[in-house]
């Protein structure tokens, strides 16, 4: 992702890529805005010298990073349209719609994205709680009801 160079050099932040993946998707040219949605999610709420996980497990991949502490009850409203977590929306400007495009594509290509947290804060900066987060995707959820060819 060439795009997101510069904001990963500027927080000092660098992506720890695990796994692989062979399998193909025969998908609307859309999905290739997914990886650019989700990384640049991860890059913008990480704290600067930090770490991006990015694992690659068969048909499903799991991006991981320290972000502003999400409650329980904060979830699954981060795909809602200009929904923010109540601790990151302070932190700079944006839309908060990122994730909910990023659901919406893989909603088309029957994909299922689910974000996660353990609940433990890891430390506090600038009076903002921080723990990892989590967005999974699976690619086999739902295939036999999609006309997409994963595989």
């Amino acid at each position: 992702m060439h795009c997101l160079d510069n904001l990963c050099k500027k927080k000092k932040i660098n992506f720890n890529v695990q796994g692989s993946s062979y399998d193909s998707i025969d998908a609307y040219p859309v999905l290739e805005l997914l990886p650019y949605l989700l990384l640049e999610n991860a890059l913008k709420y990480s704290p600067e010298q930090n770490e991006i996980g990015v694992t690659f497990d068969n048909a499903r991949v799991i991006i991981e990073n320290i972000g502003p502490y999400l409650a329980e009850d904060e979830i699954d409203s981060i795909f809602e349209r200009t929904i923010r977590g109540r601790h990151a929306r302070g932190l700079f400007s944006g839309t908060g719609n990122g994730l909910f495009f990023a659901k919406q594509v893989c909603d088309i290509h029957g994909i299922k994205i689910a974000a996660s947290t353990d609940g433990k804060i890891l430390y506090r900066m600038n009076q903002i709680p921080y723990s990892v987060f989590k967005i999974s995707l699976d690619f086999n959820y739902n295939k036999d009801e999609t006309n997409l060819l994963i595989g």
